[in-house]
């Protein structure tokens, strides 16, 4: 299904990272060699299938990859507008210090043995159920879904009052896991890191599809990640196309 009108008051959002360290792992090249960015060819996929859902034909038309590599720099936020044009702000990041994709390549018992190469952050399970939408499937700047899972469960985009990095578990009306509101997600199951399924209403991000497609994560197929499926301390593998992997811990309210 695609969606369109004359006059829309949100833009496609993706957010990637400029990082030159990113440059020694032949899994982010592109076709011109050795990229800086993340995951970028990715990326302009992810506003492509997005454009078209939302039913955006100018915009799909100005979206080119060369176009795009030229005006990103640093960790870059790319915005694309219904009539397709670009902007893009950025905001100066570490680089990264070890491979982003290490923690998916583990399994769950020794993953605390990781835990060093990044901190490890609180998750915490929303207190209300979240509504799929066009706006949960595609990235764009109608974050409010997920603002109000963080206004509802008092967690703030970045620290909390104890100064913990933290983000909310969202679940839809039936009650089968989504995706944190930055992050997707995976839990470990049967022996490996499954991954809810798309069919949840959840935004199948830019790195997710890279783990599904190398076999690092697999994706819900017998309805296992439930609400009631997760328990308290039980790890929780996070990913996005800006941080790579990290992990969580889950908390109880």
């Amino acid at each position: 299904m695609t969606f369109s009108g004359s006059s829309a008051t949100f833009d496609l959002l993706t957010t990637t990272r400029y990082d030159v360290s990113l440059m020694a792992f032949r899994w982010n090249d592109d076709e011109e060699g050795p990229s800086p960015f993340f995951f970028l060819p990715r990326h302009l996929e992810r506003l492509l299938l997005a454009s078209t859902r939302h039913g955006w034909t100018r915009a799909k038309l100005e979206l080119h990859y060369i176009t795009l590599k030229r005006k990103c720099q640093d960790a870059i936020r790319i915005c694309v507008s219904q009539d397709g044009n670009i902007s893009v702000s950025a905001t100066h990041i570490p680089p990264f210090t070890h491979d982003p994709l290490v923690f998916s390549s583990v399994g769950n018992p020794p993953l605390p043995d990781y835990a060093f190469l990044a901190p490890t952050l609180k998750i915490h399970i929303d207190t209300q159920a979240t509504q799929p939408s066009i706006y949960t499937t595609t990235k764009t700047t109608n974050r409010t879904s997920y603002d109000n899972a963080r206004l509802r469960n008092n967690v703030p985009l970045l620290l909390d009052s104890n100064g913990t990095l933290s983000d909310v578990l969202l679940y839809n009306v039936s009650g089968f896991i989504m995706e944190t509101t930055i992050y997707n997600v995976a839990f470990y199951r049967l022996s490996q890191w499954i991954t809810p399924s798309s069919s949840t209403g959840c935004l199948c991000g830019v790195l997710r599809s890279w783990l599904l497609e190398h076999d690092r994560i697999k994706e819900d197929t017998e309805a296992l990640l439930t609400k009631e499926s997760i328990y308290r301390d039980e790890w929780v593998l996070l990913f996005n196309g800006v941080q790579g992997c990290r992990i969580g811990k889950i908390v109880c309210q």
